[in-house]
């Protein structure tokens, strides 16, 4: 008769390969993977503590670009309210819109921040959102005007002016360089639109407008300070901020347009309802 424990376990049967215990990893061999941890972390450290560093000397570092306000003013800074309220009237219905107005919302904020303080680290938070704002508008206007898709090539150029353009002015802490690129973005997005609209919609003239007389006022300020005769002139700051907060919403509207007739039945009919509303 079997015993019934052989049938699970055989004594003769075992062979030497069924003993071998799994070996515990040397201790040289756990070395290269700590020798290549600790000097990763300290880099990451370092790293951070550049960082922050950097950002610290940002905050202390005086604003590039300055206007007729020897302390922050209630005019320069409440006037930032303009942006907020503009970004409740950017149209629902075109695509992005919900992005544009968050970005709108951080110029009014950025902006705050910059006049109250006219340090160099928050007139980057606003020259920022500026540029995120230009950014959103022209892929929301890609995808309206070519059908809705995505313009790979243009889109990719855009953001190529973008990344060279700020990597340089962050480099260099020169404004003339924010100006250009800055500059160069907004007559892309202009030029974008006014060569692919189907509309002879009012409203991006409007918008051109609004832009055209706020940057007058900002200029004639910057003139101003430069010339050392502030005074008098501290409003002018505050209706480029509304006239250009203006310009966003008008421009929007639109877009606005522009997406209704795309994807309406008649355009005739579209139009109508449009322009009645």
């Amino acid at each position: 008769m079997t015993n019934s424990s052989s049938l699970f376990f055989d004594p003769n049967m075992m062979d030497a390969s069924m003993c071998i215990v799994p070996e515990i990893p040397a201790v040289n061999t756990l070395m290269p993977s700590i020798a290549y941890s600790v000097p990763v972390g300290v880099a990451s450290l370092f790293s951070l503590r550049q960082v922050f560093l950097f950002l610290v000397y940002l905050t202390e570092r005086e604003a590039l670009v300055h206007f007729c306000e020897s302390t922050p003013t209630f005019s320069n800074t409440a006037s930032n309210i303009s942006y907020i309220i503009a970004a409740f009237f950017v149209p629902s219905s075109p695509p992005l819109s919900l992005p544009l107005k968050i970005s709108m919302l951080m110029v009014g904020v950025g902006s705050y921040l910059f006049h109250s303080t006219s340090n160099f680290f928050t007139e980057l938070l606003d020259e920022l959102s500026m540029t995120l704002v230009l950014f959103v508008v022209f892929v929301s206007q890609r995808l309206i005007l070519s059908g809705n898709s995505y313009d790979v090539i243009k889109i990719g150029a855009y953001v190529a002016v973008i990344i060279f353009g700020w990597v340089d002015y962050v480099l260099s802490q020169d404004y003339e360089v924010f100006k250009s690129f800055f500059t160069l973005l907004f007559s892309l997005t202009v030029i974008d639109y006014l060569t692919t609209s189907r509309t002879k919609s009012i409203y991006p003239f409007l918008s051109l407008l609004s832009f055209l007389l706020g940057r007058l006022t900002w200029q004639s300020e910057r003139d101003a300070f430069e010339a050392g005769k502030c005074e008098g002139k501290e409003w002018l700051h505050p209706i480029w901020h509304a006239l250009s907060a203006a310009g966003c919403v008008f421009w929007c509207k639109g877009l606005e347009e522009e997406w209704v007739i795309g994807v309406g039945p008649k355009l005739e009919t579209v139009k109508a309802l449009v322009y009645f509303f």
